[in-house]
C-alpha cells in the first residue's frame, strides 16, 4: 500500500496509518510491517524498515533510511 510518502507492507498485522502534512506516520498494533519509501527507483532501491507491535515511524521526504 502507498501513503503518501511511504510504501507500507502488510506482513500479517493490524496497524494504522496516519498522513500529516509533511509526513507518514504508521502504528504496528500487533503482527510485523515493513515500511519503506513510496519514491524509491531504479537509482534508489527501497530501503524497509520492519517494525513490530508497539513501535512506530514517521516517514518524511528526508533522505535516509527512516527509523522506528
Amino acid at each position: 500500500m502507498i501513503a503518501g510518502l511511504a510504501e507500507v507492507v502488510d506482513l500479517g498485522t493490524q496497524f494504522d496509518v496516519r498522513l500529516e502534512h509533511d509526513s507518514t506516520v504508521v502504528t504496528v498494533v500487533e503482527g510485523r510491517v515493513a515500511v519503506g519509501p513510496s519514491n524509491s527507483s531504479q537509482n534508489h532501491p527501497p530501503r524497509f524498515v520492519q517494525l513490530s507491535a508497539d513501535q512506530q515511524i514517521r516517514v518524511t521526504a528526508e533522505r535516509g533510511r527512516p527509523r522506528p
